[in-house]
């Protein structure tokens, strides 16, 4: 039993989504968006030095020693998986854990709407998911691919920093590969994926020029689900944009505009009962008229339409709330079939 193990359960029995530790502070813990003492004694520098690493494999312990940091996985059986990140900061080495359920979350858990679960009925096409960090992306694209592998006989390739949530093959091949692990990098994996006939990939966040080249390539003719940081839908597409410039930024632009299935972004909101937060979504949908402005490079646009354009319902019989934008007449969603 790992030492850590411990204050993984104290987060996990008081609902906390992300657990932070840091040495000479006591552990702390997020809840519902704020973060709040556990009621430990402070971390010393040296123990929170041991317990981190303790639950560091050893590729994990060798990029930390590289770079000063490192993220990986870590798994307490029956109890909850982990997404680690360890740092070094002035006072020693400190480190963020999101607290990540065994059991992978269907669509109608999450409150998915049937717009967005139908994304993913199409052989190829980008389906981008984006939010901030905390808001569920992660979630979306795991249910997403999980309703995939349970109702269709696809090969799924998924490339991940670090591997989240695992998946067992049921109707579908899943295969998981883990960034810095089982390839060097998101661009090498996206190659090879395209090499072992994958038809469908679920791409992390790619931080590269070269990366999101071949995540648009590869939706030209397969289903690619991947995640963004952005604030909101249109943003998320401009960000893929702001790496460019010149022929390659106009080469993108098109690559976006000839792919986009849809933007699904997501943001936590307080609920109307006052009971921790709920999820919002907005669906920008890739219609023709939204292709003709990415083409054109003209994204600030879709930001300036949102307000005006946009539905806000609640979904089915949970709090989350849906939020659709679609500018033009033809929603889209048959363009990939």
């Amino acid at each position: 039993m790992a030492q850590i193990d411990d204050l993984l359960k104290l987060a996990v029995e008081r609902g906390a989504s992300d657990l932070h530790l840091s040495p000479g502070s006591p552990a702390l813990a997020r809840l519902n968006g704020a973060i709040v003492p556990l009621g430990t004694e402070p971390l010393a520098r040296d123990a929170l030095q041991l317990m981190l690493l303790e639950i560091a494999d050893p590729g994990a312990r060798a990029r930390f020693e590289k770079t000063s940091e490192a993220d990986f996985a870590y798994e307490l059986p029956g109890v909850i998986r982990a997404r680690c990140s360890l740092y070094e900061q002035a006072r020693g080495i400190g480190g963020a854990l999101r607290l990540l359920p065994l059991e992978i979350p269907s669509c109608h858990e999450l409150g998915l709407p049937p717009e967005a679960v139908d994304l993913v009925d199409r052989p190829f096409g980008l389906v981008i998911l984006s939010g901030p960090p905390g808001s569920g992306r992660t979630c979306t694209e795991a249910a997403l691919v999980d309703a995939l592998n349970r109702t269709e006989c696809r090969h799924i390739v998924t490339l991940e920093a670090p591997i989240e949530f695992r998946h067992a093959s049921r109707k579908s091949l899943v295969d998981q590969r883990e960034i810095g692990r089982h390839t060097p990098t998101l661009a090498q994996g996206l190659r090879a994926a395209l090499h072992a006939d994958a038809d469908v990939m679920a791409v992390c966040e790619p931080r590269t020029t070269e990366a999101i080249e071949l995540a648009l390539e590869a939706a030209s003719g397969r289903l690619v689900l991947l995640t963004w940081t952005a604030t909101s839908a249109a943003r998320a597409l401009g960000g893929l944009l702001a790496g460019f410039s010149g022929e390659a930024r106009a080469r993108v632009a098109a690559l976006i505009a000839e792919t986009l299935v849809a933007v699904l972004g997501h943001r936590l909101v307080p609920r109307a009962d006052g009971q921790g937060r709920t999820l919002a979504l907005e669906l920008l949908v890739g219609t023709p008229e939204v292709a003709a402005l990415v083409r054109e490079q003209r994204i600030a646009e879709l930001d300036a339409l949102r307000e005006a354009e946009m539905d806000e319902t609640l979904v089915g019989d949970t709090d989350a709330r849906f939020i659709s934008l679609r500018i033009g007449t033809d929603d889209g969603l048959s363009k990939a079939a």
